[in-house]
């Protein structure tokens, strides 16, 4: 009995998860589409995107290693996600409300042939 509550419990946290990067996930595509011009959307976004994957996906690894065996706090890494998420929250806040450009604006001065 005692297995399948603790089942149960596993899986709704991981419901709960999924649904929080469900979130995240849903909404990044929009706001990197809105944030730049057509003509240029896939160049800024995939180097942009790309380049802070690198530096920050790549170096995690590493930056966590070094805190651990400098701090000797097992939690080391949890602060640094956790100060990484707030730099993201505060640079989340200082997204403008709606797109600098009107799509419709700019797909209307281009004439397909």
């Amino acid at each position: 009995m005692k297995e399948q509550i603790d089942t149960v419990i596993v899986g709704a946290g991981q419901a709960g998860l999924a649904l929080l990067i469900g979130t995240g996930g849903g909404a990044l595509p929009a706001a990197m589409a809105e944030l730049t011009p057509w003509r240029v959307r896939c160049t800024v976004l995939s180097v942009g995107y790309n380049v802070g994957m690198a530096l920050l996906g790549g170096t995690t690894p590493m930056v966590a290693t070094w805190l651990l065996v400098r701090s000797g706090h097992s939690l080391a890494p949890a602060v640094y996600l956790a100060a990484a998420a707030a730099l993201a929250f505060f640079a989340a806040l200082l997204l403008p409300r709606a797109a600098r450009h009107g799509i419709t604006q700019e797909f209307a001065a281009v004439r397909f042939r």
